[in-house]
């Protein structure tokens, strides 16, 4: 496959990661990559600790970045030279480094000559390089001895110190370990240095072979109009090393590590509710500090216990003799002992009563409190004649006689 067949399909890749066509424009692509960095960020609530959410980011990045870089001065440059050859040598050199869109010191100008320009005569030429109706002009070329400013490897990437992505996950949690309070054993993965490496994403040794754009001097030369300069080779940096990945980590430098950690869920412990494990997040970039390891509670309800701030609450049913008589119930308790309820004589339908310091654990405060609602149960089956009459006795008597008052 032709390196113009391998400009054009990586160009395709990158359109197809933004989402535009081949022939989008700066504003198609600043729009498309603005949308996509917004919904993929690693820092938005609804990624954080979601897997691959920041290699995606980056491939974002990458290719909006390789597709605007330089075009600027790729269609001044195809503009003023006529050699379609030249023009797939200008597509290569933008679309397979990563310099800058005024930066040309990769490209190889050796084997452009004057009658390669638009321009007629050795007029449209001047001390620089290119013409001065031009808005690109050539940058400052090393001095013939090779030496130069260089340009670091793609693969190493010196990013300033970044902090490590923090990690959450959700426990789940029965109601009565919620109550009591548990130790739980979690294990997830976080992202750590690559070891082999040594986080730089390079392959040690580092191949030895000719690099593809240099040819193993380790500079680019440039002859235009008959001035001859000369730039360090940006790929390999002037040393005729090719940096490969490191397959360890395939070049990323970070892989991903299962840890296990102990998590002392507190008694009361409320859904919502977190435990913040700090620096056991994914580790940082360049020297930063690692992120956090987040653990939020989620307590699974009970069939007839709910709870309201520190305090529980459930319902007891009684029968109407005993609402009026006064009783005595067992109840259990949210820690599932029985607890012996007195009921007054009189109480009525709906009321609460009170059994103080048997609600939730609170660290601050203490334990609340556990209100039993108290429901006044009616015959489900048919009286019996026995019943009829002594309820119909007792309702011809002074302190049964009500009427219905309408509120």
């Amino acid at each position: 496959m032709s390196a113009r067949m391998l400009d054009r399909n990586r160009k395709r890749e990158y359109c197809e990661i933004l989402g535009v066509p081949m022939e989008a424009n700066e504003k198609v692509l600043k729009k498309a990559y603005h949308r996509l960095a917004l919904e993929f960020h690693p820092d938005r609530p609804q990624n954080r600790g979601r897997d691959g959410i920041e290699m995606k980011f980056k491939q974002i990045g990458e290719a909006y970045e390789n597709l605007t870089n330089g075009n600027h001065t790729l269609n001044n440059l195809k503009s003023s030279l006529k050699s379609e050859d030249i023009h797939s040598s200008l597509e290569h050199f933008f679309f397979t480094t990563k310099s800058t869109g005024t930066s040309l010191n990769s490209f190889k100008f050796s084997s452009i000559s004057a009658s390669d320009f638009s321009g007629s005569g050795s007029g449209s030429f001047n001390s620089k390089g290119l013409s001065a109706n031009l808005d690109t002009k050539l940058p400052s070329f090393s001095s013939p001895n090779g030496s130069g400013s260089g340009c670091k490897s793609p693969i190493i990437d010196q990013r300033v110190p970044k902090r490590g992505q923090s990690l959450k996950t959700t426990l789940r949690v029965s109601f009565e370990e919620g109550v009591n309070g548990c130790t739980k054993i979690l294990e997830f993965t976080r992202a750590v240095g690559c070891k082999v490496c040594e986080c730089s994403g390079v392959a040690a040794p580092v191949s030895k072979s000719n690099c593809r754009d240099c040819g193993g001097s380790g500079s680019l030369t440039a002859t235009i109009n008959g001035l001859t300069s000369m730039a360090t080779c940006p790929t390999c940096s002037g040393t005729n090393d090719v940096n490969m990945k490191c397959g360890s980590c395939n070049g990323v430098g970070k892989i991903t590590v299962k840890k296990t950690c102990t998590v002392d869920v507190p008694a009361g412990v409320v859904t919502g509710s977190t435990k913040v494990f700090h620096g056991q997040g994914d580790e940082g970039l360049a020297g930063g500090e690692p992120g956090d390891f987040i653990v939020c509670f989620e307590v699974e309800d009970h069939p007839f216990f709910r709870r309201e701030g520190d305090n529980a609450y459930c319902t007891a049913e009684i029968s109407f003799p005993h609402a009026l008589l006064g009783t005595k119930v067992e109840v259990i308790t949210i820690y599932g002992k029985p607890f012996e309820l007195h009921i007054e004589p009189g109480i009525q339908h709906g009321q609460f009563v009170k059994v103080k310091g048997e609600g939730f654990a609170n660290e601050s405060t203490g334990r609340g409190d556990f209100f039993i609602q108290i429901l006044i149960q009616m015959p489900k089956k048919k009286l019996s004649k026995e019943e009829r009459d002594l309820l119909q006795k007792l309702a011809s008597m002074p302190n049964f006689q009500t009427k219905a008052i309408q509120k």
